[in-house]
């Protein structure tokens, strides 16, 4: 929540004019959709990272193994 400069923007306003329950009550459902969206795209940018690491592997050693042969034969 304090990473999100927008929600602080948002609470230092509902502080400033004094918000009723309501008004309130909106802001932190608010907030709580957009933590909650920001876990998901965390997630799924954790997860294509794994995979593009996992897919990448095989083809970077089999890259590696042909330079170094070349260097070598050099």
């Amino acid at each position: 929540m304090e990473t999100v400069s927008e929600i602080q923007q948002a609470f230092a306003i509902a502080n400033e004019t004094n918000l009723n329950p309501e008004e309130l009550a909106y802001l932190e459902e608010h907030e709580m959709f957009i933590l909650d969206q920001q876990r998901v795209l965390l997630k799924g940018i954790e997860k294509g990272i794994a995979q593009g690491r996992e897919q990448g592997i095989p083809g970077g050693r089999e890259e590696g193994l042909a330079l170094g042969m070349r260097e070598k034969a050099l």
